[in-house]
């Protein structure tokens, strides 16, 4: 009923991505999606054939090295006679290589399933507050399962009633974290990373069968995850940002090329082949300590405070929130670590976990400098930087020094006459 024509010149294409849905799967059949550099149009090609899919893609790869290409004229030769299109070859060697087995894939269930901090947090809550407890046993009370199982525990030892309950709640809370770890597996079974002539590429999926990849010159942004858990097991997880607004507008964060666990040696090798170099961590001023226990302080404590006159809470509640907001901010300030150079830009944050994000000098869209009084008053300013998929902020960095790696940064970019995406 409804038609739409989209034209998108292979130049533009910034990602050319394979994907095969399960119920393709039978018939071998494939859809390509082919996205634009802003990320605001894209063409999806359901429903061809393995042999298609790829044709076109190295289409698009020949575009990227020869804007000149006669791109209708070879479309319409391979679309005519399949044969007479360009045929892509597997010769050339494969530099690099990882395959994920199904334990590292165990590993990336833990390191990503948020269950266990949602227990972590809730359970002193609900220990500590005694309404809570009331409302849940109202709400319950007239259930007939819970009659039932008073019934039961009436008639029979209640140790064993409350460790029967117990293990209940634990299966549930078990299958449900199971649930999740199996879920991580099927989607990247079989995960295999492949580096051949500067393209990065993967293939993974149990059911539905995804194909992801990128050159190095278009990478935007580096960023590499360390949950708690990921640091016990040491063990990192890889995301490659590409120039994509419609994706970030729907908030998927996680969508885009990715490397799921990494080993320390594997994730060097993989900065050393993106030319991303050991970084030397420098510290924001200690003076954030202190506003940030301050603000923070004021805002939470005098809330507590308030509430606390006009119910049962008591008060040295307040105080405890009060060494709690300042041991965190210490840890806080601990934790960030940043480097401004001539190769570009590089933040690490996080207080249970760790997030490292590397940024290249000429994917810098944008750089804005702040000082507010405060910062004046302590020689320090704020910096916030654009690329074309991230936006990390820092504050209190040395005002001097950092006026001056901005400029060099900016000259630099200005001078820049090589390809950007």
């Amino acid at each position: 009923m409804f038609k739409k024509n989209l034209t998108l010149y292979f130049e533009r294409v910034q990602e050319a991505n394979l994907e095969q849905a399960f119920y393709f799967r039978p018939f071998n059949l494939w859809t390509l999606q082919l996205e634009s550099a802003g990320g605001k149009e894209a063409v999806s090609l359901p429903g061809i054939s393995h042999q298609l899919a790829s044709k076109i893609k190295q289409l698009v790869l020949d575009a990227k090295k020869n804007p000149a290409i006669k791109q209708q004229e070879t479309l319409d030769q391979s679309t005519a006679n399949p044969s007479a299109a360009t045929v892509i070859t597997h010769s050339e060697a494969i530099e690099y290589q990882i395959k994920l087995n199904p334990l590292d894939l165990l590993r990336y269930g833990l390191m990503h399933n948020t269950l266990i901090y949602y227990v972590a947090i809730l359970a002193p809550i609900l220990g500590q507050n005694e309404k809570i407890w009331i409302y849940i046993s109202e709400k319950l009370g007239d259930s007939w399962l819970v009659i039932k199982l008073l019934d039961y525990l009436s008639n029979h030892n209640l140790w064993f009633g409350i460790i029967a309950v117990t293990l209940v709640v634990l299966l549930i809370l078990a299958v449900v974290y199971v649930m999740s770890i199996l879920l991580a597996m099927v989607k990247y079974w079989d995960y295999t990373l492949t580096v051949q002539n500067g393209r990065y590429q993967f293939h993974a999926g149990l059911i539905n069968r995804m194909a992801s990849g990128f050159r190095k010159h278009k990478l935007q942004t580096l960023i590499i995850k360390q949950s708690l858990i990921a640091r016990l097991l040491k063990r990192y997880s890889v995301y490659v940002r590409q120039t994509n607004e419609a994706v970030r507008k729907q908030g998927e964060i996680n969508l885009g090329f990715i490397i799921p666990v990494v080993t320390e040696e594997q994730l060097q090798d993989i900065l050393q082949q993106l030319n991303i170099r050991k970084v030397a961590w420098k510290r924001c001023s200690p003076m954030k300590i202190l506003w940030d226990s301050l603000i923070w302080g004021t805002l939470i404590c005098g809330s507590v405070a308030i509430f606390a006159l006009f119910s049962e809470v008591p008060m040295y509640w307040v105080l405890v929130l009060a060494i709690l907001i300042v041991l965190l901010s210490i840890k806080n300030w601990y934790s960030i670590g940043y480097e401004i150079n001539h190769e570009g830009y590089a933040v690490k944050q996080g207080i249970l976990g760790i997030n490292t994000t590397y940024v290249p000098q000429i994917k810098i869209q944008k750089l804005q400098l702040a000082q507010g009084p405060i910062q004046r008053l302590h020689k320090t300013a704020s910096v916030t930087i654009w690329s074309g998929a991230t936006l990390e902020r820092l504050n209190f960095i040395p005002a001097e020094k950092l006026q001056s790696e901005t400029n060099h940064i900016l000259q630099t970019i200005a001078r820049f006459r090589g390809r950007w995406m």
